[in-house]
C-alpha cells in the first residue's frame, strides 16, 4: 500500500484502513504505520466479524478506505476511498492505421486539403491534386518562388501612400498586401503556413502609435519567418534566429497577422 498526505491541521494519531461506504463511518480492520506509507503489504485475513474473503470483497466494491486520524480530529481528518478501476501496468500498442489508399483522390478530398492548406482554392487548383496527388503538390508549392509581404507592402505604400507628408507605411498598406497575397500569390501553401506559424507566436496589443509605425518592420519580421519556413526550420529554431533591425522587438508583440486571426481562424 501506498498513501501520501500532507498539510494536515495537527500532528497525525494514527492512520488505519476500515471497511464502510463513502457516506458511512467504517470498522477498523488494519493498522497503518504513521507518516507516509510506501510500500506496506496488508495480507487479508479475518478481522472482526470480516473474513478474508469479506475484505476482498469489500475492495472490489469500493467498501475499503484509509483514514488519517490527527489531534485536532481524532474521528478522521483525512479519509481516502479506494475505487476499483481498469486498466494495465502494460503498455498495448494501439492497432496499426490503417494503409493510405492507393486510389486517386476525389474532388471531394482534393477539396477538403485545399481548404487547410490555401486562403481558398480554385477548381484547377483541385485538378492539380488530384492528378499529381498531395505530396507532389507539397513539393510543387514549396519550390515556388517566394511572396514577398515586405515588397507587397511597401510597394502599396508607393501606389497609395497614406498621406503627402508620409514617410513610412502604415497599417493599412500591410495589410492591403497581406490581403493581395494571401488572396493571388502562386505560393498559397508557404502563405498559409507562415500565417499559422505567426499567429502560434505573436501576441495583439492596443492600436498604439508604435504599431502603426512600425509597418516595415512587420512586414520584414513577416518576411524573415517565411523565408525561415521556407527553409524548412521548426518555430523553436525560427523565434531566436531572426534578429530584426533595431526597435523591432516592439513590433514583435503588435498586431501581425490579426486579419488572419479573424478571417482565416483554421490552422495548417
Amino acid at each position: 500500500m501506498k498513501v501520501s498526505f500532507s498539510n494536515l491541521s495537527s500532528p497525525e494519531v494514527v492512520a488505519h484502513v476500515a471497511v464502510g461506504l463513502p457516506s458511512e463511518s467504517g470498522t477498523f480492520v488494519q493498522g497503518l504505520p504513521n507518516g507516509q506509507v510506501d510500500g506496506t503489504t496488508w495480507t487479508f485475513k479475518a478481522s472482526g466479524a470480516y473474513t478474508a474473503a469479506d475484505l476482498v470483497t469489500a475492495l472490489k466494491n469500493g467498501s475499503i478506505y484509509v483514514s488519517i486520524d490527527t489531534a485536532n480530529f481524532p474521528g478522521g481528518e483525512l479519509r481516502g476511498q479506494f475505487i476499483r478501476n481498469t486498466g494495465s501496468s502494460e503498455f498495448t500498442p494501439p492497432s496499426a492505421p490503417p494503409a493510405l489508399p492507393t486510389t486517386p483522390l476525389t474532388a471531394q478530398d482534393a477539396s477538403r486539403f485545399l481548404t487547410q492548406a490555401t486562403f481558398g482554392y480554385t477548381r484547377s487548383e483541385v485538378n492539380n491534386v488530384m492528378a499529381s496527388g498531395v505530396p507532389a503538390w507539397i513539393s510543387t508549392q514549396m519550390a515556388k518562388p517566394i511572396s514577398s509581404h515586405r515588397a507587397g507592402t511597401m510597394a502599396d505604400y508607393v501606389a497609395f501612400p497614406p498621406s503627402a507628408t508620409a514617410t513610412v507605411p502604415t497599417g493599412a498598406n500591410r495589410q492591403s498586401a497581406w490581403w493581395k497575397i494571401a488572396v493571388t500569390s502562386d505560393d498559397q501553401l508557404r502563405q498559409r503556413v507562415a500565417s499559422a506559424s505567426c499567429l502560434q507566436k505573436l501576441v495583439q496589443t492596443g492600436g498604439s502609435c508604435s504599431a502603426v509605425t512600425m509597418q516595415r518592420r512587420l512586414s520584414r519580421l513577416y518576411q524573415s519567418w517565411k523565408e525561415l519556413r521556407n527553409a524548412g526550420l521548426s518555430k523553436q529554431t525560427i523565434a531566436p534566429s531572426i534578429v530584426p533591425e533595431p526597435g523591432s522587438l516592439l513590433g514583435f508583440g503588435a498586431v501581425l497577422l490579426v486579419l488572419g486571426r479573424r478571417f482565416f481562424g483554421r490552422k495548417a
